[in-house]
């Protein structure tokens, strides 16, 4: 890092600068596309939680399903099935419609999709990656439009990464990182 001086032919500084700025602006989009730190919600407000938890990752895409920017929204799973996942929760759109799905030992995976049957969608898709033996009394909680001051945007998602955290906060540094 730091600065480098670049010669330019004189009269041409301003039309090179703007050259400068948008081959930084490229670069800079490659490198931020995949590692962006995040950490599961129940962490913000729970630091003793030590339950195995996985992080996905998600970034938005444009209409041709080109990916657009870091992935910055995510869904935490916990009691995630250990295993590496080879392939990424499905594309959706994100939305106001909340779904809160409670585990046997109250731990939460929270959805904010475009609709309901988007949120049943990925929750079944969702409890797949659960150790079954927290899905025995697991309910929903709730399912509905969340009204908020500020709405959630309606924009389709991909899913690019996924963390896996054996211990939960006893240990930042995940077991496994997969790109998708």
């Amino acid at each position: 890092m730091g600065t480098r001086s670049v010669g330019v032919v004189q009269g041409t500084e301003n039309a090179e600068f703007l050259k400068l700025q948008e081959l930084a602006k490229i670069q800079g989009n490659e490198f931020c596309n995949v590692d962006v730190p995040a950490c599961p919600d129940g962490w913000l407000i729970r630091p003793e939680y030590h339950r195995p938890q996985a992080l996905y990752q998600f970034a938005e895409v444009d209409g041709d399903g080109n990916v657009i920017g870091s992935p910055k929204y995510r869904i935490t799973i916990p009691h995630h099935q250990a295993a590496k996942p080879t392939d990424g929760i499905s594309n959706y759109v994100r939305g106001n419609w909340e779904l809160i799905y409670l585990l046997s030992d109250n731990s939460k995976v929270t959805l904010h999709t475009i609709d309901e049957d988007t949120a049943n969608s990925l929750l079944a898709e969702i409890q797949a990656l659960i150790n079954p033996t927290y899905l025995v009394g697991a309910d929903i909680s709730k399912s509905g439009f969340a009204m908020r001051n500020t709405p959630i945007a309606q924009i389709p998602v991909k899913n690019r990464t996924a963390k896996y955290y054996s211990t939960g906060t006893k240990n930042l540094l995940p077991d496994w990182l997969a790109k998708f």
